[in-house]
Parts: structure tokens; C-alpha cells; sequence
């Protein structure tokens, strides 16, 4: 009981300051643009993270659309899309949240990218598959997805890990993107 106590004031804040973040007025053209808005696309990643998809948001869409443009333009990180760790989401029966998911996915290696430079693909996967618990861990009560749930169960049993390593190769990915190379692949 004390233990519950000491956590829920905690549980109570926490989601309020994730919804509390506040998008910047921004315009990003050139590679300059994209480094002046790093902090803030982390604590959009991180907000994008830990807000719970089933609920309306005022800024939802622009926080995506920010995200998602900086994720795609900037020069700073490099993104590799591994569909075994992501999943399928989008045809997931009754469960509408695929593309959300998607960005999510996006965000959990993006800031352990911009976090951690010289991290390892499967370093930035393992954070990916990660954020996407997070955030499933926020509307699993509602909806089921079969993938989710079974990167869940690899990571109860401490294998999460090794399963990831098992479809990522051991070399570090590139960070920064070469110049004319897309971010995400």
C-alpha cells in the first residue's frame, strides 16, 4: 500500500505534462532549420510517446505532421523501417491505430538517434519496439493487437533483446544520413 501511495502521485503528473507540450511556430527548408528544432521534435517524440492514441488532442495532428516532417528532412538521424518489428498494424483487426503506431515506432529510434549518435541499429530498433509498448501499454485495455502483444510477452520474459538481434544485423547504422539519402528507409 505504501508503495502505491508513493507511485500515484507520480502516474497522476506524468500524463499531464506529456499533455501539456506545445508545438513551436516552425519552418524547416534547409539543414540549419532541422538542427534548430531538435530539442523540441525530442520532446514532441517523447510526448507522441507517452500521450495515449485514443484520446483527441487539440495539436495531435500538428504534433504529427512536425514529427513526422523533421523525421523525414533532417540530415541528423537515420532511420531503417524493419517490418518484423513493426508489424503489420495497419491490418490488425479492430485496431485503428497503425499509422499512429508507425510514427511511434519512428520516435523511439528517433530519440535514442539524436540521444545517442553512434547507437546501433539494433540499439535504435530495440528503442522503437520499446516506444511502441509504451504506447500500446496506454490502450491495450481497449484494443488488441496480436504483433504488440507478442513483442509484450518477449519482453515480460526478457527476450525482446534477442529477438530483435536476431533480425538486425550487428553493424551500426549510419548517423547523420549521407547528404541526399533519405532519413528513413
Amino acid at each position: 500500500m505504501k508503495n502505491l501511495l508513493f507511485i500515484l502521485p507520480f502516474a497522476l503528473v506524468f500524463p499531464l505534462r506529456a499533455q501539456n507540450f506545445t508545438l513551436p511556430e516552425y519552418e524547416m527548408k534547409t539543414a540549419d532549420d532541422y538542427s534548430k528544432y531538435t530539442q523540441d521534435v525530442m520532446k514532441a517524440m517523447q510526448w507522441l510517446i507517452d500521450t495515449p492514441i485514443n484520446k483527441e488532442y487539440s495539436d495531435q495532428v500538428r504534433i504529427n505532421r512536425f514529427v513526422l516532417q523533421w523525421l523525414t528532412g533532417s540530415p541528423q538521424v537515420h532511420l531503417v523501417v524493419r517490418p518484423e518489428i513493426l508489424g503489420n498494424l495497419s491490418s490488425e483487426r479492430n485496431f485503428p491505430y497503425g499509422p499512429q503506431m508507425t510514427l511511434i515506432y519512428l520516435s523511439g529510434m528517433g530519440l535514442k538517434a539524436l540521444d545517442e549518435p553512434g547507437a546501433s541499429e539494433r540499439e535504435l530498433q530495440l528503442a522503437g519496439a520499446e516506444a511502441l509498448l509504451t504506447a500500446y501499454g496506454h490502450i491495450k485495455h481497449e484494443y488488441k493487437a496480436s504483433h504488440l502483444r507478442k513483442l509484450e510477452k518477449l519482453k515480460e520474459k526478457g527476450k525482446l533483446e534477442d529477438w530483435i538481434a536476431g533480425i538486425v544485423p550487428e553493424e551500426s547504422i549510419k548517423q547523420p544520413a549521407d547528404e541526399g539519402e533519405s532519413p528513413i528507409q
